[in-house]
């Protein structure tokens, strides 16, 4: 169903304009930054279907296609927003699209716009979007922190990652294996932000959860005593650090190969360890060890 041609001051109900998948394409774009968005990017996370309806509403004028630049008439997203009916789960699914689109071709050939600029905006536009809907279990803020990581925007993460922590906490039926999630992403915030006690409360705090239902996988469980150790280190309490760092290299020997960046890292800081803690060969030998990983990953 194409839609029909629609004053922006008509009465008219969007449901009776435009088709559901219509629909959908709009609700994307009333998303994104009003200074306009790279229109190449925007198309590549519609479906085919949505695609075909997405040149039908440009060559419509319902969307404005300008300089390479995707925009939606002011008169449409005041009009229309409402009726569109936002929710968590239909901006989720965008910036999902958003997030796992491969970029590499699409990011050499963008000269108007930055790319960190493009994902500065998106990650404001989406923050705002997100601020008005409900969002019981963090889902939507993880993901407008997602945003914000790939732009090393460090404070900004941690704003939602937090905002997530309290959904998650609120939430009638928690869920340990999400909430653990969430907590070993903010004690990582904490630590690349120099606040080594904090990351280290919330590492803590994932540990705390590692009974009854919550069983981490040996993945897992590498990387929160991997965060653990760390922060540790980041204190220079290097024999706890060691301890945890032992407890990391365990799990992570038992599931992942031998270059995995994990195993390396873990190598790496077993390293600063030991040698911190007068054990001159152990550190000589797990640094050799990721040297050697590392190389390998690199040839591959």
């Amino acid at each position: 169903t194409h839609p029909i041609a629609l004053d922006p001051e008509s009465t008219v109900s969007i449901n009776d304009a435009f088709s559901s998948q219509a629909q959908q394409v709009l609700r994307f774009a009333c998303l994104l930054p009003e200074e306009g968005f790279p229109w190449e990017l925007f198309r590549q996370c519609l479906s085919e279907e949505q695609q075909q309806i997405f040149f039908t509403l440009v060559s419509s004028q319902y969307l404005i296609h300008r300089d390479e630049l995707l925009m939606l008439p002011p008169a449409m997203r005041n009009t229309y927003l409402i009726q569109l009916r936002l929710t968590r789960e239909n901006c989720a699914d965008f910036l999902d699209r958003l997030l796992q689109y491969d970029r590499t071709r699409f990011w050499q050939r963008l000269h108007f716009l930055r790319r960190r600029d493009v994902l500065l905006q998106l990650a404001q536009t989406f923050g705002q979007a997100a601020k008005g809907l409900h969002d019981p279990d963090g889902t939507l803020s993880l993901r407008c922190a997602a945003f914000y990581a790939e732009i090393n925007e460090v404070s900004n993460e941690l704003q939602w990652c937090m905002r997530a922590a309290q959904a998650c906490e609120a939430a009638n039926v928690q869920n340990p294996w999400h909430i653990g999630n969430v907590y070993l992403r903010i004690a990582d915030c904490y630590q690349r932000l120099g606040d080594h006690a904090t990351s280290l409360k919330y590492c803590k705090k994932v540990l705390s959860l590692n009974k009854g239902s919550f069983i981490p996988a040996d993945p897992d469980m590498a990387r929160i005593y991997f965060q653990t150790g760390l922060a540790q280190i980041g204190l220079n309490h290097h024999t706890a650090a060691l301890q945890s760092l032992n407890h990391a290299w365990n799990y992570c020997v038992n599931a992942t190969a031998e270059d995995h960046p994990l195993r390396i890292s873990i190598s790496n800081m077993l390293s600063i360890a030991n040698k911190a803690t007068g054990n001159v060969d152990e550190a000589r030998e797990y640094k050799l060890q990721s040297v050697r990983a590392d190389s390998r990953s690199r040839i591959l």
